[in-house]
């Protein structure tokens, strides 16, 4: 993977495994890129299908060819897990320079899914314009 800049906007999620009892999930996400952690705001009551619609730049170096996401339901108390996905490849991005993608989610201790996310990315190798 060459060095560049990589832009990824948090559209939305769906399908959500709801860790509420009592109203809708207040969900938000967190990013890993290399080093690199960027949070969503938090959706008020987005409950199983919040929108973000957040854009994050990132700069990436060799060897970075995956990220990580968590996604989260703000509480008062303690923070829930909805759950995550630890390795989503950014080979595609690299290749074609952009990608629209739903990206599964899962419980950490179960495994199971629990729900998709969904993203749009743009890459932009060193040394060159954005857009180009």
């Amino acid at each position: 993977m060459p060095p560049g800049v990589l832009t990824m906007t948090v559209v939305e999620g769906r399908n959500l495994k709801d860790k509420d009892l009592f109203g809708k999930m207040d969900p938000y996400c967190l990013i890993h890129v290399g080093g690199q952690r960027v949070r969503t705001t938090t959706h008020n009551n987005g409950g199983k299908t919040p929108r973000w619609n957040q854009e994050f730049r990132f700069d990436l170096q060799h060897g970075i060819d995956v990220f990580g996401v968590e996604c989260w339901d703000q509480d008062t108390i303690s923070d829930d897990l909805v759950g995550e996905n630890k390795a989503v490849s950014l080979s595609s991005v690299f290749q074609t320079g952009h990608q629209d993608t739903w990206v599964p989610i899962v419980g950490k201790q179960t495994g199971k899914n629990h729900g998709e996310l969904r993203f749009t990315l743009r890459f932009t190798p060193s040394g060159t314009a954005p857009g180009q």
